[in-house]
């Protein structure tokens, strides 16, 4: 058997048992790894045709994180291989990426905030992009998070959001809600002013457009027609303007480091200690009771 024959008799395997976007990469890596491997027989990889493809994939500028992820591939696919008898060893199962070969990879900034309000400017009130950016720098939330929050999750009394879950997203009429990498990612935020007043409006304007009759599973970021504007379209807008969605989620994070550096700043080691233990405690009371 060659490898371009298990690999698709791997691919197979996994459908329906892993997420959409999990096959969607592994994907993406065999398609590499076919351009050196595919013709091998299985009998004939060693772990010099496994220094070739990392060699080719350095030759392409491919990055460490990519590298890893066809080896991942590779390594799956083979032991797929060895589990049907097909194999009596992986020779990826030990095989070692070197990080220090790679070009380190290229250092991700937050957006500043003079480019913040004028991305927003340029999405004024009523606007479907405008929400999901606000959500991104104003509350934290990835693209994901942003893309599946529904009016349900949000309490504009209390001024809080609920982020229990994500929008996985392939296409206007394909997506489907998942649960976030980590239980630890669930949690609440609680809206600056700002925010709580722009979501207030936008619900407001949803309402009387008709957008949604229930607030169950209707989208805070959405078109008129209901249907999630954290999009594609959304995202290319973004590129255009010289954006990235992480970007945005970052100026959030670097806003609430430096707040959190300037109270540290203002405590004495025993206050800090103090303060520690009360945070710990807390986290150990939202494990415990969800």
């Amino acid at each position: 058997m060659r490898f371009k024959t298990l690999a698709a008799l791997w691919m197979k395997s996994i459908e329906g048992h892993v997420r959409n976007t999990t096959v969607k990469s592994y994907r993406f890596a065999i398609g590499n790894a076919l351009r050196y491997l595919g013709e091998k027989k299985l009998g004939a990889i060693t772990a010099e045709s496994l220094d070739e493809l990392e060699i080719g994939l350095r030759e392409e500028k491919k990055s460490y994180r990519s590298v890893r992820l066809i080896f991942n591939a590779v390594r799956l696919a083979l032991g797929y291989a060895k589990e049907r008898g097909e194999i009596s060893s992986n020779p990826a199962w030990h095989y070692a990426i070197r990080k220090e070969n790679y070009e380190p990879d290229r250092e991700k900034k937050p957006a500043a905030h003079a480019d913040i309000e004028e991305l927003l400017e340029a999405y004024p009130s009523g606007h479907p992009y405008r929400i999901p950016i606000l959500l991104m720098c104003g509350a934290g939330l990835r693209r994901g998070e942003a893309r599946g929050l529904t009016w349900d999750h949000v309490d504009l009394e209390k001024g809080k959001l609920h982020v229990i879950r994500q929008l996985i997203y392939r296409g206007k009429e394909d997506y489907e809600f998942s649960p976030l990498r980590s239980k630890s990612l669930i949690r609440d935020v609680v809206l600056s002013k700002q925010l709580r007043e722009e979501l207030t409006k936008w619900k407001g304007y949803q309402k009387a457009n008709g957008v949604f009759q229930e607030e169950k599973d209707a989208f805070v970021c959405s078109y008129d027609d209901g249907k999630p504007s954290c999009d594609n379209r959304f995202m290319e807008e973004l590129r255009k303007k010289g954006f990235r969605t992480g970007s945005l989620q970052q100026a959030y994070e670097a806003q609430v480091d430096t707040m959190v550096d300037s109270l540290i700043s203002k405590l004495s080691l025993s206050e800090i200690g103090f303060l520690r233990d009360r945070l710990l405690e807390s986290a150990r009371r939202q494990q415990a009771y969800g």
